[in-house]
């Protein structure tokens, strides 16, 4: 069964507190696009996302961009890869329980 990224937001902002659902609401597009990237992916490879964003999503700061996820804690870096956070994680497990 396949979940599309934007069927697990909307099931992702429905689960969120409202600090959380500002945060991903303010979303620029390129914002947007990476978040629902890694909501697909859950954790990537530096040198795979960077490529990937840049040349699949057309993300034209990619880095910045994660950097950008990272502070304002929807993503986390870790050593050579970027990660969902471990907050959005657990709301996105809960989203596939009631999904599958």
């Amino acid at each position: 069964m396949f979940i599309s990224s934007k069927n697990v937001l909307k099931k992702i902002l429905e689960l969120a507190d409202d600090e959380l659902r500002d945060k991903i609401r303010t979303l620029s597009d390129e914002e947007r696009r990476v978040f629902e990237y890694f909501l697909s992916n859950i954790s990537v490879g530096t040198i795979i996302a960077l490529r990937e964003l840049t040349t699949l999503y057309r993300v034209r700061n990619a880095r910045d961009v994660l950097r950008s996820l990272v502070e304002k804690g929807l993503l986390e870096r870790g050593s050579g890869c970027y990660s969902l956070s471990p907050r959005i994680r657990d709301l996105l497990f809960k989203v596939y329980r009631e999904l599958i």
